[in-house]
């Protein structure tokens, strides 16, 4: 994978970042949390046009992004995607 920063890599974070809230450290990560992004938002959209959408508890949430940026992941999901373009 490419090269950390921030308070998950070695590099220091660039000047007047928030490293608590430090962009992606890998370009791998930013795609795949792209796409879920993605993902989540068209679901969202088809949600809302079925009714109100009920919010989930915080720490459901943290799991489960925790469990999503755990690296063997990210890297499975980002080489799963690279030879879907291929």
């Amino acid at each position: 994978m490419s090269r950390r920063w921030g308070p998950r890599g070695g590099r220091p974070a660039p000047e007047g970042a928030n490293v608590d809230y430090a962009p992606c450290p890998t370009i791998e990560e930013a795609t795949v949390l792209a796409v879920f992004m993605e993902r989540a938002a068209r679901m969202q959209i088809r949600a809302r046009a079925i009714g109100p959408i009920k919010p989930i508890r915080p720490e459901l949430a943290r799991e489960a992004r925790q469990y999503r940026l755990k690296s063997k992941a990210i890297e499975a999901t980002f080489n799963y995607f690279a030879r879907q373009r291929t």
